[in-house]
């Protein structure tokens, strides 16, 4: 069974539980305007609802996954920016903090395939997915020093704790442009493919996700989510919890029976 909708910025789709989640202005090498910063958010939204999906692939159409905010619209608001009120501006922000928010919090894991430059906002979203992957044509940055403006989606607390202080400062303070071999040496991405292999591959990991047990899954999102500011013993606890969940479930019976009687398990997430 599968579904499909298509908006104007953002294709998306579900197939074999699998949510397809694809940035479409290739023209504009996928620059995400107010428009697209909607339909993208429905589209998490709308996956993250969906109890069939067990997996999230996000991508980019064209040359780009996205080049960050569309600076051409922002161009056209800086005289009605500069007279906004505190509060209008701080929802303007919270609009791509929710992002992150959702990601982060989706019950599914959420793969990233990075098939082109993603720079700004494009950069920042890759960082809140659980897995990912590269086109050998990626290309990553964060550019807000060199046009006066600031990191949003959390990247300031998460690019350090994904890559270390010393290579996000830099990154952050220069604004310089890696390439994916680079992004993988200090850890932005799991892996590198060539660019006709980008797909498939970010298929066959979301596939092999979608088949695990979801309670363990989405017990492991929920702990990598808390525990980078927990001690060693909180942490511990929160395993402890989440064990008996999965000691408590009928997917552990349905793991441990597959396993023996040499067959792929059937999950029902309970």
């Amino acid at each position: 069974m599968s579904t499909g909708q298509t908006m104007a910025d953002v294709l998306y789709s579900v197939e074999h539980s699998i949510a397809t989640i694809t940035l479409n202005r290739p023209d504009k090498l996928n620059a995400v305007r107010r428009q697209t910063l909607r339909e993208l958010t429905q589209a998490l939204e709308e996956s993250a609802a969906d109890t069939s999906v067990r997996a999230v692939i996000m991508t980019g159409n064209g040359r780009a996954f996205t080049a960050g905010k569309d600076l051409d619209e922002m161009f056209e608001d800086l005289e009605a920016i500069a007279n906004w009120s505190a509060l209008e501006l701080r929802k303007s922000i919270e609009d791509f903090h929710d992002l992150t928010r959702i990601i982060m919090s989706h019950p599914a894991p959420v793969v990233c395939a990075v098939n082109g430059v993603a720079t700004g906002v494009g950069a920042e979203l890759q960082l809140a997915a659980d897995v990912r992957i590269a086109s050998t044509n990626a290309r990553i940055g964060f550019p807000e020093a060199q046009r006066a403006l600031f990191e949003t989606n959390g990247v300031t607390w998460l690019l350090p704790r994904l890559i270390g202080h010393g290579h996000a400062q830099y990154l952050l303070l220069t604004g310089e442009l890696i390439d994916a071999a680079r992004g993988a040496e200090i850890g932005l991405f799991n892996e590198v493919v060539e660019p006709e292999r980008l797909m498939p591959r970010a298929m066959k990991i979301a596939t092999r996700l979608a088949t695990n047990a979801p309670l363990t899954v989405q017990g492991v999102k929920r702990a990598f989510a808390r525990t980078w500011e927990m001690d060693l013993a909180t942490a511990m606890e929160h395993e402890t919890r989440q064990n008996i969940a999965c000691l408590r479930s009928q997917d552990l019976r349905e793991g441990i029976t597959a396993f023996l009687e040499k067959r792929p398990p059937a999950y029902r997430g309970r």
